[in-house]
């Protein structure tokens, strides 16, 4: 049995790792020539952290990272929005919040015990599945393959997605964030948001050993303005976040703020012919629901044990599509009901949002199933939860 990945990010490590463990030929593909730790900070949520426990590296994962135990969001008059603590929907229960890079690194350090063969500097741009099996052809016009299955695994810009045939629409957020990773002892424990109307909002999200990656909500046109004039903007900042201080004081020019935007993604079915698309392939979202890195390795997880049971890749993928597609779509759904809320250029929506989530946050019943949410496990909009069956 011999497979390929495309995609050398989270979900294509963790599924290479997954299936490589049951004897199958695994030969992965990245248009990057290195890879390594980069990105920002990353909620580890408790259904991503049952994935690492199974897979046996959530003590390597965590072991640098900060247990996150609530969830504190206050707007710019220093109003409670939101205050949720995890250890009310489980006892002890929380997220981790860490850098992706050491996510990855705990990732690809296993892989590299695997027989994997890594093909970096590699551009897939076209997937053909024939009855004999599919085949792959880069950049520069090189096959690859036969292969028995394919997985497209290459995050929110996926050219595995855009070289289908599958139907999908999607959606550009006009805003996106800055963000920056620095050192702070102010905020620990916890991830603290600030919002001013819809068109600010900002955060901090301790990373470990006083670690902690700076956020700041901006259309493409003000992290424009923002590098333009960067002293008015630290200004700015510290008016409406003084929490930011030690990282904003770090922070010495504008060149040290990546940006970032993102998109939304409704792909009705994710299989055609010899292809499966995975993680943000196949539902990138907003990530105010902290739920991106957690989806994508429970597509990996979830797709392995299916195989595990049945043994063949058709029957396996289709199976995987309709088990994964409710509780995608519930998070893709949610996360894009509510992201207006919190970033948008309709300042209008900031006033029902201020008025409702502090109302519903003092309801025990509805703050269970804002808890719910924020583990990942939840299954859908009728208040099920996803079980793993581990």
């Amino acid at each position: 049995m011999k497979i390929a990945i495309v995609g050398f990010g989270i979900t294509g490590a963790a599924l290479a790792v997954l299936l490589s463990r049951r004897g199958v030929t695994v030969e992965l593909f990245e248009q990057s020539t290195v890879v390594g730790p980069v990105g920002a900070g990353i909620l580890l949520q408790p259904v991503g952290q049952q994935v690492l426990s199974a897979m046996g590296l959530l003590d390597e994962a965590v072991q640098h990272a900060e247990k996150i135990t609530e969830i504190r969001v206050r707007t710019h008059r220093g109003h409670q929005l939101v205050h949720l603590r995890y250890d009310e929907w489980t006892p002890g229960l929380c997220a981790y919040g860490l850098h992706r890079g050491r996510l990855f690194e705990a990732l690809r350090k296993t892989l590299a015990a695997t027989s994997t063969l890594t093909h970096l500097n590699t551009r897939i741009l076209k997937c053909d599945s024939q009855d004999y099996g599919a085949t792959l052809i880069d950049a520069q016009g090189n096959i690859f393959g036969p292969f028995d299955w394919v997985f497209g695994c290459d995050g929110g810009n996926s050219t595995m997605l855009q070289v289908s045939s599958l139907k999908f629409r999607d959606y550009k957020y006009t805003c996106g964030a800055l963000w920056y990773i620095g050192r702070t002892e102010r905020i620990r424990g916890h991830l603290f948001q600030a919002t001013k109307g819809t068109q600010r909002l900002c955060g901090l999200l301790p990373t470990g050993h006083g670690e902690c990656s700076f956020f700041w909500g901006a259309t493409a046109e003000e992290a424009h303005s923002i590098r333009s004039d960067f002293d008015k903007w630290k200004v700015e900042a510290l008016r409406i976040f003084p929490e930011s201080e030690e990282i904003l004081s770090d922070l010495q020019g504008p060149s040290a703020l990546l940006f970032t935007t993102w998109r939304h993604r409704n792909l009705p079915h994710c299989v055609n012919g010899r292809l499966l698309l995975m993680g943000d392939a196949a539902h990138a979202s907003s990530p105010h629901l902290g739920q991106g890195v957690n989806l994508g390795l429970l597509d990996a997880w979830v797709f392995d044990q299916i195989f595990g049971q049945c043994g063949n890749w058709a029957e396996a993928a289709n199976h995987y599509a309709k088990r994964r597609q409710r509780h995608r779509s519930f998070y893709a759904e949610l996360t894009y009901l509510l992201s207006p809320f919190f970033q948008s250029t309709h300042n209008v929506l900031s006033f029902p949002r201020d008025v409702a989530l502090p109302l519903l946050n003092s309801i025990p019943l509805f703050r269970r199933q804002m808890i719910s949410v924020l583990t990942g496990m939840r299954y859908d909009w009728w208040g099920g939860t996803y079980k793993l069956h581990l």
